[in-house]
């Protein structure tokens, strides 16, 4: 099973619609977004339920996290102010009501973002060896 199967499953059983970027994702095998890295079934789990009890105001499911701090990324289940199906960046273990770090009203505009992060750290000279593993 690809690395990111499990989240597609679960997004079919809450009834949120499958984005095309998850499919083309899974298709290709990725195993990351720079600078993020996409959970396994057994890490989403850990994740989502890390996000459940430092916040359970932001109902979430947890798929992929950040590799230089402590960004948790999750697709909204149920949240008082953002969006069913929206993609949120939370930070594990910040105080109440600083814990969010990005909000996007869809994957692809998380992997952009995330994808234009990286471009401009290498504009800026960044030589991580993160440049090799980008696609």
């Amino acid at each position: 099973m690809n690395e990111l199967s499990w989240i597609k499953d679960f997004l079919v059983k809450e009834r949120i619609s499958v984005p095309t970027e998850l499919e083309i994702i899974i298709g290709r095998g990725k195993r990351q977004q720079p600078p993020f890295s996409f959970l396994d079934i057994e890490g989403g789990k850990i994740e989502t339920e890390a996000m459940h009890h430092q916040f359970p105001a932001h109902q979430v499911i947890a798929f992929a996290r950040r590799w230089d701090y402590d960004g948790v990324v999750c697709f909204v289940l149920s949240d008082p102010v953002y969006q069913r199906g929206h993609v949120l960046v939370l930070h594990d273990d910040a105080p109440s009501g600083h814990e969010i770090d990005g909000e996007f009203a869809s994957l692809t505009a998380w992997a952009k973002a995330a994808e234009e992060e990286i471009d401009e750290r290498i504009r800026m000279g960044w030589n991580e060896p993160i440049k090799d593993l980008l696609d």
